[in-house]
């Protein structure tokens, strides 16, 4: 049995792309995963539950966590995946372009678990796994401690 069976995954920007690949391997390794992005629409069917949300808009992310605790419970996994890029030079790029970019790459996975309770659990979960990944790296080169 996995040790991802049976447990709550939450991934952000999994509509497409990196994000819903880490869905679909969450679920095809037993996981109950919630999806958030602001192109689905909320729903569940046999693979997700999904919940349509703009991860820069904080009353409506704090209502969603609030529907998703109640309806699947608190997520014991957090996959803060969402993101956006602008393909133009950075000398071109507008003050309210890259004030967009901020809120979805940086300010955004902060909102949805901000370590107060009842949502601690999934922050623990999130700091693990950095930590495991972290462990897995060393002696490949690719990250010093």
């Amino acid at each position: 049995m996995s040790p991802l069976a049976d447990r709550v995954a939450l991934v952000t920007g999994a509509s497409r792309g990196i994000g819903l690949a880490i869905a679909e391997a969450l679920r095809e390794a037993g996981s109950r995963v919630v999806r958030i992005a602001r192109s689905l629409h909320d729903g569940h069917d046999q693979h997700f539950t999904d919940f349509g949300c703009d991860i820069t808009d904080e009353v409506t992310v704090r209502g969603t966590v609030e529907r998703l605790i109640g309806e699947v419970g608190v997520p014991d996994i957090l996959v803060n995946n969402a993101g956006t890029f602008l393909l133009k030079p950075f000398a071109e790029m507008s003050k309210q372009e890259l004030e967009e970019q901020l809120a979805v790459n940086l300010v955004g996975p902060f909102i949805p678990f901000p370590g107060t309770p009842p949502t601690a659990r999934a922050n623990a979960a999130c700091e693990r796994s950095t930590r495991s990944c972290r462990k897995s790296w060393r002696g490949q080169g690719s990250v010093r401690r």
